[in-house]
C-alpha cells in the first residue's frame, strides 16, 4: 500500500508488511509503495487516490482504515 501508511499492516496475501516494503495487492500482484494498485473493490487506484478498504467504504490517504486482518490501522 502507499507510503502514507504509518502502521504495519496485513496485505491481501495475509502477510504482515511495513509501510515502506513491497506488498501483494488485491489482484495478487507484487507492488511497491509508489505503484498504482488494486484495492479491496478490485479497482485500480493511484498511490494517493481515495480507495475502498476492507469495510467497503471509501477512505482518504492517511485516514484510519481496516486492513486484511480486520483491525483498524493508520
Amino acid at each position: 500500500m502507499p507510503r502514507w501508511k504509518r502502521d504495519h499492516y496485513m496485505d491481501a496475501s495475509g502477510e504482515w508488511r511495513s509501510p515502506n516494503e513491497d506488498y501483494i495487492d488485491y489482484s495478487g500482484s507484487w507492488r511497491s509503495p509508489d505503484d498504482d494498485y488494486v484495492d479491496f473493490s478490485g479497482e485500480w487506484r493511484g498511490a494517493n487516490d481515495m480507495y475502498i478498504d476492507e469495510t467497503g467504504y471509501w477512505r482518504r490517504p492517511g485516514e484510519r482504515y481496516m486492513d486484511h486482518s480486520g483491525y483498524w490501522r493508520w
